[in-house]
């Protein structure tokens, strides 16, 4: 192998190290953001369930003491609006829905940019050639590509500064981590 052939090489490694590195970068803050705002909308969706559940129940049981008793009858009333009103809330928000999308978003993601930093660890420092390395990190930015069309797919900017300022926290760093530090080598 000629050294231009060997510079050529290393320059295209490196190339492909970057945009390795592009697709870590992006699938690590879109993956946190996506789970954040799972973890946001299953808080939704329990904040809404639970009570119209528990006013359910208790209108059921409003409704039962009114007609036995006759008095009060703004009571159940009362109750029947409430619960009706968080019912639709729920339905119209779809908030179990949304938590779920994101979170399985949030974790495809997550899993694309292990995927990268492996590539990028592990791949690039072996002897596989240049056209397969190639393949593999078409492959990487394909599925980030592809994340980006699937919904949901838009983050609040309140999501993504919380998501910035825990990742810059080191939250999701592996070096502070005493298991991480632990190994034969």
């Amino acid at each position: 192998m000629s050294e231009s052939t060997s510079q050529s090489e290393q320059r295209l490694r490196k190339a492909l190290w970057e945009e390795a590195n592009r697709v870590i970068i992006d699938a690590t803050y879109s993956g946190r953001a996506h789970q954040m705002m799972g973890t946001d909308w299953n808080g939704i969706n329990r904040f809404l369930g639970l009570p119209a559940v528990i006013l359910s129940t208790l209108l059921a049981g409003g409704a039962g003491v009114t007609i036995l008793v006759g008095i009060h009858k703004w009571i159940p009333a009362t109750l029947a609006l409430v619960s009706a009103g968080l019912t639709a809330a729920r339905s119209f928000l779809r908030a179990d829905e949304t938590a779920e999308q994101n979170g399985l978003k949030g974790d495809r993601l997550i899993s694309l940019r292990n995927d990268a930093i492996r590539f990028q660890q592990i791949d690039l420092l072996s002897s596989l050639s240049i056209d397969a390395l190639s393949d593999r990190c078409k492959i990487l930015s394909e599925r980030r590509n592809s994340f980006r069309e699937q919904p949901p797919r838009h983050i609040p900017r309140s999501v993504y500064e919380r998501v910035k300022k825990s990742i810059e926290s080191g939250e999701s760093d592996y070096e502070n981590d005493r298991l991480w530090q632990q190994g034969p080598f």
